[in-house]
């Protein structure tokens, strides 16, 4: 027993100086380690050499040399970086992929894309692999595998779809590539405003938006109204008034369909969607307005209506505000509308006009009665021209004016129904 006491006794030391030097030796890589994250960002090549496994580092150093080296022998460091860092960490994905611009610079394009490969089965949103992956798979003519990193850079990395979007005319040209980018930009709505309106820089990548919206349409899809609403707006801007026109027609649903006509929605039972062809809400200082749902009828017999109001906040308030475009043909028509007032004063007449968009001349002019009127009616005949009128819109506006105090707007326009028809019909 005594020696036993005695043997652990002579131990004890030499297990005391073991613990202490681990607990040092633990102490110091924890310094070591504390100390290479933070230099990370400060001094990278002091955080590798403080800790070889502190990847961020090597990463922060790669990506920042990467933009400013240009050279074959600062190209090969980096490389020879980007190999020993995947020594001591070969899952992370964008070593390899960085390892992949290395190769590249160096013209090794096989290598590199088989790098940008792996990264991707590593991690499939890698950034880098993905958009060097997305343009050599766009010059290889592999449109479809294009498209899909297309569509994984936009979910994935938002703020980066920029980079692409200036190739995705070229690339939905190409039927197959049409018909995958259909499929996978349908199951997100910003998907596929993102990229309805990366097709909007000119008259032929306008078209392939418009069969975009089309098609999705035909699919049962319904929330598109900012797309078709965008692709209308630029499909005015470069003269196709008419696909802008069957655009708007041609995507309704079955209840805005039934308020359909030369005006649409002319008695006000739906809420504007935003596009050119439906009401326009002219809100501004001085002035505001909103369709909404007043009482109408006798005291015995009352119902409801939506009308358009216009209200004014005794200011003075300077207008000329676009209400809808439209598209009439070339003939005679008969502008119809009706309208009431409460204790409304203007300085000068508020007019309703119907005029070609590239024109000042009306075609058809009306004046509101100020004052309080009951719902009135009038009707004014008028001619679109054979040429250079073929989109028209109606405005509301009052003429030029000093504005002061003494030149002030107050009280209610309501209009109750609008409506065009074409003579002899």
């Amino acid at each position: 027993m005594t020696q036993s006491s005695s043997r652990k006794t002579r131990q004890n030391p030499v297990v005391q100086l073991v613990m202490t030097l681990f607990a040092i030796c633990v102490s110091i890589i924890v310094i070591l380690s504390a100390a290479s994250n933070f230099a990370t960002t400060l001094n990278p090549d002091l955080a590798i050499a403080l800790n070889p496994l502190n990847t961020p580092a090597r990463l922060y150093k790669l990506t920042n040399q990467f933009s400013e080296t240009t050279n074959d022998a600062e190209t090969s460091k980096l490389k020879e970086l980007a190999i020993q860092g995947i020594k001591f960490d070969p899952i992370d994905a964008r070593l390899f992929s960085l390892l992949g611009v290395a190769e590249e610079r160096q013209n090794k394009i096989a290598d590199a894309q088989r790098k940008y490969v792996h990264a991707l089965k590593l991690l499939p949103t890698e950034i880098h692999a993905l958009q060097r992956r997305f343009f050599f798979n766009l010059s290889t003519a592999k449109f479809v595998k294009a498209v899909s990193q297309a569509d994984i850079i936009l979910r994935r990395w938002p703020l980066k779809w920029g980079d692409v979007t200036p190739y995705m005319y070229e690339l939905l040209r190409h039927k197959d590539a049409y018909d995958e980018a259909l499929k996978l930009f349908s199951l997100s709505p910003i998907a596929r405003y993102r990229l309805v309106d990366s097709l909007n820089k000119d008259v032929k990548s306008v078209a392939i938006a418009r069969k975009l919206i089309r098609d999705w349409h035909a699919q049962g899809i319904d929330d598109l109204q900012l797309s078709i609403n965008r692709i209308s707006i630029r499909l005015i801007k470069f003269k196709e008034y008419l696909s802008a026109y069957r655009l708007f027609l041609l995507t309704l649903n079955s209840d805005q369909k039934l308020h359909s006509g030369y005006i649409f929605n002319g008695n006000f039972d739906l809420s504007p969607s935003g596009n050119i062809f439906d009401w326009q809400i002219p809100n501004q200082a001085g002035m505001n307005a909103e369709i909404r749902k007043i009482r109408s009828g006798s005291n015995s017999a009352q119902k409801f209506e939506n009308v358009f109001v216009l209200r004014f906040l005794d200011s003075p308030v300077r207008f000329s505000k676009v209400l809808q475009r439209i598209i009439l043909p070339p003939s005679k028509f008969t502008l119809k509308l009706s309208y009431s007032t409460q204790a409304l004063k203007t300085n000068k007449p508020i007019k309703f006009q119907v005029e070609c968009s590239n024109k000042n001349k009306p075609l058809a002019s009306f004046s509101f009665e100020p004052g309080n009127n009951e719902k009135r009616q009038f009707e004014i005949k008028f001619e679109v021209p054979a040429s250079d009128c073929e989109l028209q819109q109606l405005k509301i506006s009052n003429d030029n004016f000093v504005e002061s105090w003494r030149n002030r707007y107050s009280g209610t326009l309501l209009l109750h129904n609008i409506s065009i028809s074409l003579d002899g019909v």
